[in-house]
C-alpha cells in the first residue's frame, strides 16, 4: 500500500514543489497473489486457503469445531464443489457484460454506473493522455528524482487516467488482462458476477484489456509502468490487479495480492459461502467472526439447566 498526497491534475506543481518519498526498500512478501486468487474464486463456498512451503502451495481449509484452520478439504470434495462451482460460472460468462459488451482500442465504455470496461494498446503509456507542453514539464521535472519517485508518479498518474472525476470517491478496482488469456476472461466474469450480486454505491469495478497480439505483456511498458514494484509480489501472472481509494485527502494505491486482499475484507469477505448450500454438508457453514464455532456448536445446544 501507497500513499500519494497527489491529484494527477497537481502532477507538476507536486514535483516542482520538492516534495520526495523516501528511498526505496524492499520490505518482504506480505501478500500471496495466488492465495488472494482463490480465496475470491471460490467465495461462494466457506473455503479459506493456506500458503505451504512454496508460494504456489496453496492448501483449500475449513475450520474445526475450535475455528482453527485444521482440516484439509480432499482433492475428491474439492471435484464435487468444483462441479458445482463450474455449472454457475458458464452461465455467469454467457451473461457477462465485460465479455459481450464490444469495445474499441484506446476507449471506454460506462457499461453501468458501477463497471467500466476499457481496452488498450500493448505501447500505451501514462504520458498519454497528457497535452505535449505538460508531458515535457512532467519528464523534466522528474529527471532529478529518484527511481522510486518516478515509478510512484507514473503509476498514479497512469491509473488515474482510467477514472473519471465521479469515480475517485469510491473504491477503484481494476483488473488487467492481456486479450489472450482465457483465464483473465473467467476473473473478469467472476468479478463482475460478485460486484452485482453484492452492489456497494462507493465500489466500481474496471477490466482493462490490453491487446497484446505478439504475447509481450510481461516485458511490456505499460505493464512496468502500472506495476514498477516486482520484489515484491509473490506472483508474476496474469491477470493483474490494482486498487486505488482516497482515504483522508489522500491517494493510496494497493497492488496484486494486497489489492484483492483489501478488497476483499472490505467488501466480500461477509458473503463467503453464499452457494455453500449447493454442496449439501460438504462444507460447513459459516460462522460469525465474532461467534466461537466451540461455543456456537457445543456450549450453545447443551439443555438447559434446571433453576
Amino acid at each position: 500500500m501507497k500513499f500519494l498526497n497527489l491529484n494527477i491534475y497537481f502532477l507538476i506543481t507536486f514535483i516542482l514543489s520538492g516534495a520526495l518519498f523516501a528511498e526505496p526498500t524492499v520490505p518482504p512478501i506480505k501478500f500471496n497473489k495466488l492465495k488472494e486468487m482463490y480465496s475470491f474464486y471460490y467465495l461462494p463456498f466457506n473455503l479459506q486457503f493456506k500458503v505451504g512451503e512454496q508460494n504456489d502451495d496453496i492448501f483449500p481449509m475449513v475450520a474445526d469445531t475450535m475455528g482453527q484452520l485444521s482440516k484439509v478439504v480432499s482433492p475428491d470434495d474439492m471435484k464435487k464443489i468444483e462441479s458445482e462451482w463450474s455449472t454457475v460460472r458458464e452461465s455467469w460468462k454467457k451473461k457477462s457484460l465485460f465479455l459481450l459488451t464490444p469495445v474499441n482500442s484506446g476507449q471506454k465504455v460506462r457499461i453501468s454506473q458501477r463497471l467500466i470496461s476499457h481496452k488498450i494498446g500493448i505501447n500505451k503509456s501514462a504520458m498519454d493522455h497528457l497535452s505535449l507542453s505538460n508531458k515535457m514539464i512532467l519528464q523534466q521535472s522528474l529527471q532529478n528524482k529518484s527511481t522510486e519517485v518516478q515509478a510512484n508518479m507514473t503509476q498514479l498518474a497512469f491509473l488515474k487516467s482510467f477514472m473519471d472525476d465521479s469515480d475517485k470517491r469510491n473504491f477503484n478496482f481494476f483488473i488487467f488482462s492481456p486479450s489472450w488469456c482465457a483465464s483473465s476472461q473467467e476473473y473478469r466474469a467472476i468479478f463482475e458476477g460478485y460486484f452485482k450480486r453484492f452492489s456497494s454505491s462507493n465500489l466500481t469495478l474496471h477490466s482493462i484489456v490490453i491487446e497484446d497480439p505478439q504475447e509481450a505483456i510481461f516485458d511490456s511498458k505499460v505493464f512496468k509502468e502500472l506495476f514498477p514494484h516486482s520484489l515484491q509480489y509473490s506472483h508474476e501472472i496474469v491477470p493483474r490487479f490494482l486498487a486505488f481509494e482516497q482515504v483522508e485527502g489522500r491517494s493510496v494505491i494497493y497492488e496484486e495480492g494486497e489489492a484483492l486482499s483489501v478488497l476483499y475484507d472490505k467488501f466480500f469477505k461477509q458473503h463467503r459461502g453464499f452457494l455453500n448450500k449447493t454442496v449439501g454438508d460438504l462444507l460447513p457453514p459459516v460462522t460469525p467472526d465474532n461467534l466461537n464455532p466451540f461455543f456456537a456448536s457445543s456450549i450453545g445446544n447443551l439443555p438447559k439447566v434446571a433453576q
